[in-house]
């Protein structure tokens, strides 16, 4: 509309013209596509660098010209690109895991992307969680020559489907290296309630276990509970996850006339403590029972609470805000408090690396009085004198911190925790050895020793010296390989089906010109957002044929997607380093391709790849002119 002119001064009126100016189309963004050292198959992949280019793809392929391509675009002006790696029938490397008692495949390891690379991806697991009996952590990492190259950790790990950190989905999601899964003819899947991790036989039900012995019969078991419960009866307690529920069994007497340890037990949880539990939430409970604690004549025990409603995954235990009126630290009930905690599904997580002592070969011995920790607790102090890891110098164990026929349990001043004690000591003693080359490492109460250097393989075995009853120590050493290894090259006896990676084949015309549906070959492209120039490097496997039939389709594919193609002129046009296509070869070519999208560049460059002077396609360098 007009201007409205006001007052003096200079008034500017916008004529709209019939004639528009002629933009400049963005060639800045090129699209690669050919094999490499590593990476993913069939996925574009961001580029802004050849940094970036060497720590997705790993470097060059040795038949490909891909990798230089790629080189010469960042050197020559280009600063954005999308690479997809393509290969026929590449494999990536994978190991299964099992379970401590060696029944089940319960974890599938599997490297992000196929090839050979796979292989040298290392796992190493541990139980170094707040608990040792129900979490793990997860260490992936890349190594090349020796040199790591990547690593990433994933700790405090479930094997829980309903956690948000259940170790499958987690770290598929947030790893670079590796897929985690079930193994589904062991486990199933996890979102199917019929699958047999699902299922109530295949993990024992999660219970809480005061590690405070209890020493006489059950007359003086009673007596003795009855006194403490007489000022100290408050503690917290969460069953399957619920919200912390106050317990208060401040003044509480057991039934008269009770004369088996069940009885005492079935007391303290139908009596005492369900009420409470079901008064807060309807229907929770759990039940009780006792655990024996080193060899039947010294009448000592430890009591557990194990949850008994669905989904039975666990029990937990809090201390009560005031310490002169708190149990668990009295009974040493919950993790805080020196108890044991054990999940429900831990049993199905993946075995550790290195040597633990975990008190048997099967989990689930603390609930065991003739072997593993509980047979432990219950020798007397001087019963083992020294231990041996194979292959290093022994070291003595003073472990009398009390009176030498004393249990392991009992701690100098009067306290109960020895077991942990004693433990220490000798993880101590180890560590202050420098002959030996293994580091000692303390799980709540298992003790860890890692191999500080040496190869994926390496394990040993552990003995123990000293008077009647040591073996008991050594024997609950559970020795496994000192990592996992993607691939077939692992021996270590919690592993199975190790199934090598596999670079493939050279790409065929099927792999570069893929599949529509699923986004495959050139039609990876159709999740970026923008690309305005394809390169088709050369392949050694790749013949002048095939890589002919290449070029119409993606030159359609280029017209679709108003994006240029850069072709290198095929090998028979040059000849001792001269340009010799004749007029035919060249039209020949012309009809293959839509011309006002593709442009051909010949003859080859050379260039210098650590002095050697080698020829090369020109669409790379091409391609980075263009860009700039």
């Amino acid at each position: 509309m007009p201007v409205q002119v006001s007052y003096p001064g200079v008034y500017i009126q916008e004529v709209s013209s019939g004639v528009h100016t002629i933009t400049g189309v963005s060639t800045s963004i090129a699209a690669f596509f050919g094999r490499t050292a590593k990476g993913p198959i069939d996925r574009a992949v961001r580029c802004l660098s050849y940094a970036d280019f060497i720590r997705e793809f790993g470097g060059p392929h040795p038949l490909s010209d891909l990798a230089q391509s790629v080189r010469q675009f960042f050197d020559n002006g280009g600063t954005d690109c999308y690479v997809v790696r393509l290969a026929a029938g590449a494999l990536p490397a994978k190991v299964t895991l099992r379970n401590l008692a060696n029944t089940k495949n319960v974890l599938v390891a599997t490297a992000k992307a196929p090839g050979l690379w796979g292989q040298d991806v290392k796992l190493e697991v541990d139980y170094n969680t707040p608990n040792p009996d129900d979490t793990f952590n997860l260490r992936v990492s890349y190594e090349a020559g020796g040199v790591v190259i990547s690593q990433e950790e994933f700790s405090n790990l479930s094997m829980m489907p309903a956690s948000p950190r259940f170790a499958p989905p987690f770290v598929t999601q947030s790893s670079k290296l590796i897929d985690l899964a079930l193994d589904a003819g062991d486990m199933g899947v996890a979102t199917d309630p019929t699958a047999f991790i699902n299922t109530s036989t295949a993990a024992q039900r999660g219970y809480s276990q005061s590690r405070r012995p209890f020493v006489g019969t059950v007359a003086q078991l009673i007596t003795e509970l009855e006194g403490i419960f007489a000022t100290k009866g408050k503690f917290s307690m969460s069953v399957n996850g619920s919200a912390p529920i106050d317990i208060n069994l401040t003044g509480k007497t057991f039934t008269a006339g009770l004369t088996t340890l069940q009885e005492v037990a079935d007391d303290i949880a139908v009596k005492m403590i369900n009420p409470q539990l079901d008064s807060a939430v309807a229907g929770l409970k759990v039940k009780a029972q006792w655990d024996a604690v080193g060899p039947a004549g010294i009448s000592a025990k430890v009591l557990r609470l194990t949850s008994d409603v669905a989904d039975f995954s666990r029990v937990t235990v809090r201390r009560a805000p005031s310490a002169a009126e708190d149990l668990a630290t009295a009974l040493m009930l919950g993790l805080d408090q020196g108890g044991v905690e054990v999940g429900r599904w831990s049993n199905l997580r993946p075995v550790f690396n290195g040597t633990v002592f975990m008190g048997g070969s099967a989990f689930g011995d603390f609930t065991d009085g003739t072997n593993g920790l509980n047979a432990f607790a219950g020798i007397t102090q001087g019963t083992v004198t020294g231990l041996q890891i194979a292959g290093s110098p022994a070291v003595s164990l003073p472990l009398a911190t009390t009176a030498p026929g004393d249990r392991i349990f009992q701690q100098a001043g009067g306290a109960l925790d020895g077991v942990r004690e004693k433990l220490r000591i000798i993880a101590d003693r180890i560590n202050a050895e420098p002959n030996v080359p293994w580091k000692a490492e303390l799980w709540g109460y298992h003790l860890a020793l890692r191999k500080k250097q040496g190869t994926i393989n390496d394990s040993a075995t552990v003995t123990t010296t000293g008077l009647a009853g040591a073996g008991v120590l050594g024997a609950g050493f559970i020795a496994n390989a000192r990592r996992y290894s993607l691939g077939a090259s692992g021996t270590g006896v919690f592993q199975s089906g190790g199934t090598a990676g596999s670079d493939g084949d050279a790409p065929g015309v099927a792999e570069y010109g893929g599949n529509s549906a699923k986004h495959t070959g050139f039609f990876a492209l159709d999740k970026v957002d923008l690309f305005n120039l394809m390169v088709i490097p050369g392949d050694r496997e790749v013949n002048e044929a095939t890589y002919l039939q290449l070029l119409g389709p993606a030159s359609i594919y280029c017209t679709q997607k108003r994006a240029f193609l850069i072709v290198d002129a095929p090998d028979s046009w040059t000849a001792v380093d001269r340009p010799v296509a004749t007029a035919t070869e060249v039209n020949t070519l012309r009809t293959l391709v839509v011309k006002d999208h593709a442009a051909v560049f010949y003859p080859k460059v050379v260039y210098s790849d650590a002095g050697i002077k080698k020829l090369i396609g020109p669409s790379g360098m091409i391609a980075g002119l263009m860009a700039r």
